[in-house]
């Protein structure tokens, strides 16, 4: 099966489809155009842990964020938590209404949120099985792929994902990282991961748990610190 894109109000004309071709050319340079205004202005509003889509937040940037912070713990004897977070199908499920009250709040003028509902509205996909074609379903979710404006979406939704630790967000891949300090015995993970599902449930998400993984740094690997589990409700 193959998703068959987005339903597109096509103009004929003698020469054939050169019209159509023109108009997605056209609409994909006014959104890439769009798209990094709107980055600049929400860049000074963006959370500091927030990589992906940035200039100077690339995978690099997350990676050594992430063991410079684990190097400043370990390296005092301590211990580190840390769960893996993955979204399921993050881009598929963005809602809108969540996603403009998000940017309304960012400060983001009326006049592009109108022209951002526009870009959204409307919109439709089928499947094609060989030569047979489902019919058309509208969309009333989700970020066009391949998109410029899908991945900054996203960053707008994350944006405020807190759960009480240090949270390194890249796009729809998160860490949740605890610095327990020397002799610790106890861990706080059990309510930030709750935290974490709360504000998912929050935000129309969903978790893959086959995707979400648990690793423990340190002395406190060798103990028998009881291993976070994920709520049913969010199975």
């Amino acid at each position: 099966m193959t998703p068959c894109g987005c339903h597109l109000c096509e103009v004929t004309t003698s020469g054939g489809s050169a019209s159509t071709i023109f108009i997605l050319h056209l609409a994909k340079v006014f959104e890439t155009v769009v798209g990094k205004q709107l980055l600049v202005f929400l860049e000074p509003s963006l959370d500091n842990n927030l990589f992906g889509s940035r200039k100077g937040r690339s995978t690099t940037h997350a990676i050594v964020a992430v063991l410079h912070s684990w190097m400043s713990c370990l390296d005092s004897g301590g211990s580190v938590r840390t769960i893996f977070v993955d979204v399921r199908k993050a881009f598929d499920l963005v809602n809108h209404n969540i996603l403009f009250n998000k940017l309304q709040k960012f400060g983001v003028p009326g006049c592009l949120l109108a022209w951002f509902g526009s870009y959204l509205s409307n919109r439709q996909q089928r499947v094609r099985a060989n030569q047979s074609f489902a019919s058309w379903k509208e969309l009333k979710g989700g970020m066009p792929q391949g998109s410029w404006l899908g991945p900054l979406s996203f960053l707008v939704l994350i944006d405020d994902l807190s759960t009480g630790c240090p949270v390194y967000k890249y796009v729809d891949d998160s860490t949740l990282s605890e610095a327990l300090q020397r002799h610790c015995s106890s861990s706080d993970m059990t309510h930030f991961f709750t935290n974490l599902l709360d504000w998912i449930a929050k935000n129309d998400m969903q978790l893959n748990l086959s995707k979400t993984k648990e690793t423990i740094l340190g002395p406190l690997a060798k103990s028998n610190i009881p291993p976070t589990h994920c709520n049913t409700r969010y199975h």
